[in-house]
């Protein structure tokens, strides 16, 4: 119960942190979506014990910083590779492997790598996924397992 709550307040948090709207009113049914969606969520067996660690409530943004500080950094050298006259491209397919326990966790892991730009995460099959990398470096492998023991934390995986 006290992590359906979190996710509650989470999800409620989010619905105002993107919401221009602060009145009682939209406040209200805000709520009620919120707890009509959880609702509907637990009624459908999408919610289980292990799919939001309460913890995670407060791992999470952290991981959200981090992460939109990666995708600025690969913005900047994706910029830059697009933008020179001669663009040197290593593409390159990367095998990594997901150590998150949960499909909530993988799901989190992959679409990262997606939002990075310059990296796609193009199969996932159980615990190994395929990304492609437009410009490769030495130091990408090593970058997706930070990543991945990054998105293992969240989920609670020491």
């Amino acid at each position: 119960m006290v992590k359906l709550f979190s996710l509650g307040a989470l999800l409620f948090a989010l619905w105002v942190a993107f919401s221009t709207f602060l009145e009682p009113l939209y406040l209200i049914f805000g709520l009620i979506s919120v707890g009509l969606s959880l609702y509907l969520a637990k009624r459908l067996g999408l919610l289980t014990e292990d799919d939001f660690p309460h913890m995670a409530a407060i791992r999470l943004p952290l991981y959200w910083l981090w992460l939109g500080i990666q995708v600025l950094q690969s913005n900047l050298k994706v910029a830059r590779l697009v933008l020179s006259r001669q663009p040197r491209l290593h593409q390159r397919f990367l095998h990594v492997h997901a150590t998150q326990r949960s499909e909530l966790g993988k799901a989190i892991f992959a679409n990262s790598i997606t939002l990075t730009p310059g990296t796609v995460t193009v199969l996932a099959e159980g615990d190994q996924f395929l990304v492609h990398a437009l410009c490769a470096q030495p130091g990408d492998q090593a970058a997706l397992e930070d990543m991945d023991r990054r998105v293992s934390a969240v989920e609670g995986k020491p």
